[in-house]
Parts: C-alpha cells; structure tokens; sequence
C-alpha cells in the first residue's frame, strides 16, 4: 500500500530504495526522497490528492513535512495563520499542517479533521514526529532495533532491513486463531507493531516515545433533550460534503445493505458519480438491490461479478499486502478493483457507521451487571474457533493456551468508559473496525483514494454522545436513513431481507432466524453425510460447501494444507490437519472457519518466513 517509509539513526538510502520497492505495486506509483545525514524518508503515493513533491519546507527551512492523505474543511484555521504571518507558497494539505505545528507545537494534530499520516522533521535537533489521524485510518508499522528507528504502511517495507529478526509472536497466533483477527497493535512479529490510532511517535536523539493525543471515548452525561436524528443528519451530510472536494472522479462502492445507500443519499445531485457492486452470481438478491438504489438516486451504475476462483488467484497477493492479518476469505475484491479505476479515482467509504449502529450490541451486554461477565460475553461473541487445542502440538499449545482470553481482557481494561455496553463498543471499534476492517482496505487504497466520512472528526464526536439505548437494535440509525432518504429505506436490505423502514422487532429478528436457517443447513448436511444439499443463499458465499464442490478449489486448499512443508511445522499437530481437511470435504464435519485461518497463516509462513516470491501486479 502507498505511503511514507522510513529510517532515523543509522540509515543508509540503498535499504530505503528497498523499502521504497517493496510498498511500489504499481509502475505508475510517484516517489518522493529526504536524504540527509540520519534520516532517510521517502513517500510512495498514487499522484492523486496533494501530488506536489514533498518534502515541504516552511521560509526558514528550519522544518519539513512529509505526508500521505488529506485534511478536510481548514479554510478558517489557513486564514488565520495568514494573519499571524505565515506564507503559502503550495497551497496544499501538508503545508498547512506544517504551518499549524509551527503555530500550536504537537497539540496542532487535535485541530487536523481528515485521514493522515504525517512525518515533520526538525533536522537541526535531530527531532523526528510522526502522527496519524483519530481513526488510524492508513496503517502505519514501526520498529525500533538498537539505534535506528524504521517505519512502514506495510510490514514488507520494515523486513527489508536484513537486522529485523524475524520471531513470530506467540500472542498474535493465539489470537489469530481465536477471533480470527490480531488486538490491539501487534503483527505476526514480535517487536513489530501498528501505530495506535490518534498517536504521535516521537524520535529525538535516537529515544523513541508514542504518545496517544485522542481516545475513543463516550461522553456519558447523557441529554434527553438532543433532537439526536437531526443533528446526526446535518452531521453526517456536512461530512459527505467536505469529501466531495477536489476536481475527480467519485465513486461510491454500493451494496444491497444501508451504510453505502446512506452515503449516497448524501451525495449532492451537482456531483456525478459512480457506484458499483461487486457481487457472486446467484448468491443473493445485491446487485438487484444496488441497481434499484443506484435508479433512485440517478447514479452511473456499474455491476461487477467476483469469479469463484479468486482465492486461487489471489490468496497469495491479499496476504502480501495485509501481513497475513486479514484472512484471505475477505479478498474478493482485489480482482475488479483495476475496473473501477478506470471510471473514478475517488472512493466515498460507507466504512465506519457500526457504532452508531449498535451492531455489536445485545441485550445481554447492555443489562451485563460487571467487567468480568461482559469480559466472558465479548469473548463468547467474537471467539469463531473451538478447536484450536487440537489444531496446535502439545509443546505450542501449552505455550499458548489461555493467551488470547488474557490479552482481550487486556484490551478491555484499557477503554477509560464506565457503561459497560459503552466499553464493549470501545473494543469493537479500536479493535474490528480499525484492525479488521480498516486493514481490509488495504487494497482499495493501493488503486486509488477512500474517503470515509463516518470518520469526520465534527460527526464521530457526536456519535460518542449518543446514549447505547439509543444505538441498539439501529433505533437512531433507521431514522436516520428515514430523514436522509425516505425512498431509499422503501428498497429491501440485503442483509436481512426486508425493507429498512419495516417495524424494528423485523429488523432485530430476522437477521436471527436467517443466521439459524444457515446453521440448522449446515447440520443437515454433516448428519446426511452431503446427501441433503439446501441451497443456501446468503449475503455471502457458502465457502464451505465451496471446499467440497469445486475440484479445482479443493485441490488448491489439499495441495497447501496437506504438504509435507505445512504437516511439518512444529507447532501445527499434524495427524489433526490431515483428519480435519478429510472429515471437512466428506461432511463429517464443518471446519470452514479453521481450514481459511490456517491457509492464511500457511502462506503468510511460506511468504514472510521463508521468503516464498509473490507477482506485485
């Protein structure tokens, strides 16, 4: 993925050629170099938002900025350092943060509403700080070996540096293989890790600090008097507007479901954009669904088909950009990405609304009476393997037994909100939406420019005052849409099959019933042994019954898993991988869910470990 890579200390400019190569999937990527004494720096970026050379100095050439993203809505904050005496000679987005450090010193970040990684460095004090934006919506890496300082928008860039040991982190496996995902900073490597969201990294004659300048935190003197669906309207439209800057090409990535039509309902008609759907044939009724959306709101609509065979295809690549920490069923996209590239270079992001609208919530969180029953609760609730005792050897698994239970509750503690459903949705956010989901993106990003206005610094605040009643079971969000769109919540949701203005108990209790229907399928395929197939029509596809029906698929995923290399490992147990593969494809058992964690590790083993090439394009 683009973005600013670097070294501070002992740095030499062919490690940052490296560097620079390893993060360049594309020929028509622009680099731009610093190259002095300690510090070497550069930036990987698509030539699309602030696409003038960087550095940018400030008059006295005290001070450089490099920066990947963009800032939003500051032409008040630019008029006013006018007045205090500062010039603008480019006119752009990194100049400006430049300047407002100059002004303000480290608190001028509070101020920055936008997406952003930024590197100002004060050369003469051998000063080097690094700040990201409230969301960490670009991933950025760092590590720090003896007295050089090395950071990264992927893990690639960090591991051409031949002295960064390569020890896998025994946390971030029981992790993985318990929720499917990493928490909090961690990669696959130990003394690797993600700067935090809303952090300032400081380098300063070779100490480094991180230090967290926003939290994502409820304000809990709640007011029953906030007319919340208006203000949260106005919000939100305010933020789509501020997006919509710049001469481009917009597009809008539409689904059958309500965060994507919401983000075009807020779209302003004089914008022409583009949305598109991408979708499996014959899964659901999506792009039936985004075609009628895509009518109403008179948009240039474009279908795209995901084939079956794209984790043959791209398994390996989707893994390469995202360290292994995604796994690789969430890479069906990468394939139809170059399309859209060629009718827009600006995506509006639906990314980011789940908070709002108390996705992740329940009954029981919201009545949960302490932190240790909510602890267990969240656990039980994103907990999506039970086998993993078997999986592992006897040696590794004592080693890890217990791991992932702790370091949730780890991360649990660290959230500074009273409410316990308060917390719970703290977790979430700091560690799916941003960890999971934002990684996600990755791809999206190295084709062109995503803009999420869920993230708006003016709407998220908001977001945090309203009261976890009200976000529960969607009670603002649907009036929401209501206010932003009344046709649209006519038009049937995808994910639960009924319009999204239908009465709320629908809304709760039919995404339950079709999460049962989908169970009780898959038991009555193991106890009839494959001999009873229900056809299961969902919002995604039936990877499972995938494994076992297409030849070409089941191959692919025996020929990996049941190698020699991979039975080998020393920490997997080997008779259990060869059972489990085996009773998965005969229907004896469902092991949908470890069979895609485990190739997703094994080939993030074979590319990172053992240095397995990968093709960039």
């Amino acid at each position: 993925m683009p973005g600013i890579v670097g070294m501070a200390g002992d740095a030499n400019e062919r490690l940052l050629d490296r560097m620079c190569n390893a993060i360049k999937h594309e020929s028509w990527y622009k680099i731009d170099k610093f190259l002095k004494d300690e510090f070497k720096l550069a930036r990987v970026h698509l030539g699309i938002v602030n696409s003038e050379p960087q550095p940018i100095y400030n008059e006295d050439k005290s001070l450089c900025i490099f920066m990947d993203g963009e800032i939003f809505d500051y032409e008040k904050e630019k008029e006013e350092l006018k007045q205090k005496g500062y010039t603008f000679n480019v006119n752009n987005d990194p100049e400006f943060c430049l300047h407002l450090y100059e002004e303000y010193g480290e608190k001028f970040v509070k101020k920055l509403n936008g997406s952003f990684v930024l590197v100002i460095l004060d050369e003469e004090n051998r000063k080097l700080l690094i700040a990201n934006d409230r969301c960490g919506l670009r991933p950025l890496y760092y590590t720090k070996i003896s007295n050089k300082l090395l950071f990264g928008p992927e893990l690639k860039a960090i591991l051409e540096d031949k002295e960064v040991k390569k020890e896998i982190n025994d946390d971030a496996v029981a992790e993985f293989f318990t929720f499917g995902q990493l928490l909090g900073n961690k990669t696959f490597f130990k003394g690797i890790e993600v700067l935090p969201p809303a952090s300032i990294l400081k380098w300063n004659n070779r100490s480094m600090s991180v230090e967290q300048y926003w939290d994502f935190r409820f304000e809990e003197g709640y007011s029953n008097n906030r007319d919340w669906v208006n203000e949260l309207t106005k919000l939100f439209k305010q933020a789509v507007e501020r997006r919509m800057k710049g001469k481009h090409n917009f597009g809008v990535l539409l689904s059958g479901g309500l965060d994507s039509r919401a983000v075009v309902a807020a779209i302003d008609k004089k914008y022409p954009i583009t949305t598109f759907t991408f979708s499996f044939a014959g899964i659901d009724d999506s792009p039936k669904i985004a075609r009628e959306v895509a009518e109403t709101c008179r948009s240039n609509h474009k279908e795209l088909y995901i084939e079956r065979d794209f984790l043959i295809k791209y398994a390996k690549k989707g893994v390469y950009l995202t360290g292994g920490m995604i796994p690789i069923i969430h890479f069906s996209e990468i394939s139809l990405l170059d399309k859209v590239r060629d009718y827009c270079d600006v995506i509006i992001s639906a990314w980011g609304p789940e908070i709002v609208k108390g996705q992740y919530l329940d009954k029981q969180i919201l009545s949960a009476k302490n932190k240790d029953k909510l602890l267990r609760l969240i656990y039980q609730k994103w907990k999506i393997v039970n086998e993993t005792s078997s999986l592992f050897s006897t040696s590794y698994y004592s080693k890890i037994s217990g791991t992932a239970f702790r370091n949730l509750k780890k991360e649990l503690e660290k959230s500074k909100n009273k409410h316990l459903a308060n917390k719970s949705d703290w977790f979430v956010f700091i560690n799916r939406e941003i960890r999971l989901v934002n990684l996600g993106d990755t791809f999206r990003r190295c084709k062109f420019v995503e803009r999420a206005p869920f993230s708006d610094k003016d709407l998220l605040d908001f977001i945090l005052k309203i009261p976890p009643e009200l976000r529960y079971n969607k009670r603002v969000y649907l009036k929401f849409l209501k206010k932003m769109s009344p046709e649209l919540v006519k038009i049937k949701n995808n994910h639960t099959g009924i319009k999204a203005d239908a009465p709320s108990i629908l809304n709760k209790y039919l995404p339950l019933m079709r999460a049962g229907f989908r169970k009780i399928v898959r038991i009555v395929r193991i106890k009839s042994r494959g001999l009873i197939k229900i056809p299961l029509k969902s919002d995604y596809p039936d990877y499972g019954e995938w494994l076992r029906e297409d030849e070409r698929l089941r191959k692919w995923v025996e020929d990996i898993l049941l190698d020699e290399s991979t039975l080998n490992r020393k920490y997997l147990n080997r008779d259990f991988i060869i059972k489990m593969v085996r009773d998965h494809m005969n229907y004896r058992k469902d092991y949908t869910q470890l069979i895609f964690l485990l190739l997703t590790f094994e080939l993030w083993y074979r590319i990172f470990i053992e240095g397995e090439e990968v093709e960039k394009t």
